[in-house]
C-alpha cells in the first residue's frame, strides 16, 4: 500500500540515517536490498521529494524500474 509522506517532516531522520547508510529493498523479479549511502532531498514543480541515485549497472535499477 503506497502512503504519502511529507519527506521534510523526516529530513533529521534520513540526514542522519543517511551518513552509515539506508536499506533499500525492492521486489520486482525477486527480493532485492541494496545500501545506499546518498539521497537528495527537495522540491519538485511543488512537490516534495526524495531521490536515490542508482548506478544504471546494478542489479537494484530495473527492479526499482519494475516497482
Amino acid at each position: 500500500m503506497k502512503e504519502k509522506v511529507n519527506v521534510f517532516d523526516y529530513a533529521e531522520v534520513i540526514d542522519k540515517a543517511l551518513r552509515p547508510g539506508i536499506l533499500l529493498n525492492t521486489n520486482g523479479d525477486k527480493f532485492n536490498s541494496m545500501v545506499i549511502g546518498w539521497g537528495h532531498l527537495g522540491v519538485i514543480w511543488g512537490m516534495d521529494t526524495f531521490t536515490v541515485y542508482v548506478r544504471q549497472s546494478r542489479y537494484t535499477k530495473p527492479q526499482l524500474e519494475k516497482t
